[in-house]
């Protein structure tokens, strides 16, 4: 995430770093949430929101897992808004 959004509510309690952790995350800011264990095939929706950046519209998400994953190629989306 850019320096200059603020996230305005975090129901879902996501970790705030918006300085990033290079070496880790590879973004500049993050907000992370850790799902803990969650079962094959469960799903589960995630909500905050955040002021818009001055550097663009545009917003992704990764999701990534210790496990092996099955279907890898639906761990990115970004989106514009």
């Amino acid at each position: 995430m850019p320096v200059d959004v603020t996230i305005a509510s975090n129901t879902f309690s996501g970790v705030v770093s918006l300085t990033g952790d290079q070496n880790r995350w590879g973004m500049p800011g993050c907000l992370v949430f850790d799902l803990f264990n969650m079962s094959p095939g469960t799903d589960i929706t995630i909500e905050f929101t955040f002021t818009k950046s001055v550097h663009g519209n545009k917003v992704g998400a990764y999701v990534y897992s210790a496990s092996p994953d099955p279907e890898p190629a639906n761990n990115f989306k970004n989106a514009v808004y």
